[in-house]
């Protein structure tokens, strides 16, 4: 049995989860979190900050290594001391610059919320008998595989293009000049960057992959799903409830998946764009499904374009439902009249009823 209260094995779990489950999981803060997109967040953070002090930062790096030879001979701490100092600054504004960009990281993962009991580190789970025995399932095993090609990519993709580099990098560490600060930065941006790119690409895998577990391990049994309906039917608090989840999922749709399913695109006719659908038995009013201003709107007049939704213009229509009406909720009642006419216009476009259709 899985945290929650779930019954049956992982293979039962056929059905997709419901609003409810999505909603509750997302209140507790049970979320698809890929560690990998914050590390690389925080690393570009990073490089931009190395970047940026790149030609103090080199000199101070040569000034701290050679200090260590004069040490050796005369066993004064003091020089290397003081060259170490002249690395304070850069290494606090590195640890800013990750810090920051692990948040940044973190609050994008969580739609902008933040999980105080989620931070705190769990001791207990960190030693249980769970977390042991996690790298022999199936799911342990699947991650040490992810872990190690990922590793791989990583390395083949820059330390082994930079073997000459590298080589000519240590011989300019260790020249007597003062001048080879230039050269050793022109020496390390590639490789840093080529070292970003790829773990860009690696944390997208993951960030997909961590989302793909997620959903499946929301996944649902059949008989669930019945017994959540059945638990449902009939408390007007839950089926409030359920509207109100049903429009929070609705308000979280992009425009690509909701506007295909609408009835006509109400515009004003450039900067505003409103979606609406009505289906008789199924809603007691015009819903809107997607709205927006802007970049928005033109991508809702595309897609209504690309999927042969009619697009009325209608300028104090869309204003007043941009205005008054949120994504899933039914038009204001001030609009029946003005609604009404719109799906009327567009049932003589295509010769289906109002409040019918797919």
């Amino acid at each position: 049995m899985e945290e929650g209260g779930d019954d049956g094995n992982e293979e039962s779990k056929t059905e997709d989860p419901s609003p409810q489950r999505l909603e509750q999981a997302f209140e507790q803060g049970d979320l698809p979190m890929s560690h990998d997109f914050i590390s690389v967040v925080s690393m570009c953070l990073g490089l931009i900050v190395i970047f940026a002090l790149l030609p103090s930062l080199t000199q101070a790096l040569v000034t701290t290594i050679r200090s260590f030879e004069p040490m050796t001979r005369t066993q004064d701490p003091a020089p290397m001391l003081r060259s170490m100092g002249t690395l304070r600054l850069p290494v606090l504004g590195l640890a800013l610059a990750g810090t920051v960009g692990a948040l940044a990281a973190s609050l994008g993962q969580t739609g902008g919320r933040l999980f105080p009991d989620k931070l705190a580190p769990d001791f207990g789970r960190l030693m249980s008998f769970q977390a042991i025995t996690h790298a022999f399932t199936k799911a342990g095993v699947s991650d040490i595989f992810l872990a190690v090609v990922k590793l791989t990519v990583v390395l083949a993709a820059t330390v082994l293009p930079s073997t000459d580099e590298i080589v000519t990098l240590t011989r300019l560490i260790l020249a007597t000049s003062d001048t080879q600060a230039g050269a050793i930065a022109t020496l390390l941006s590639p490789i840093a960057m080529r070292g970003a790119l790829v773990l860009a690409l690696v944390a997208g895998l993951d960030l997909g992959v961590q989302r793909y577990r997620w959903f499946q391990k929301k996944k649902m049994t059949k008989a669930e799903v019945k017994r959540e309906m059945k638990n449902d039917e009939g408390d007007p608090h839950i089926k409030g409830r359920r509207r109100q989840i049903a429009r929070k999922m609705a308000r979280r749709k992009p425009p690509q998946q909701t506007v295909p399913k609408a009835d006509a695109v109400i515009v004003n006719p450039t900067h505003i764009a409103i979606a609406i659908r009505y289906r008789k038995g199924e809603h007691r009013a015009p819903i809107v499904i997607a709205k927006g201003k802007g970049v928005t709107a033109d991508t809702i007049r595309a897609l209504a374009r690309e999927h042969q939704v009619p697009i009325v213009k209608d300028i104090p229509l869309a204003r007043l439902l941009h205005k008054k009406c949120e994504i899933g909720r039914e038009v204001p009642m001030e609009t029946f009249k003005a609604v009404a006419a719109v799906l009327a216009f567009v049932s003589k476009i295509t010769g289906r009823p109002p409040g019918t259709g797919p």
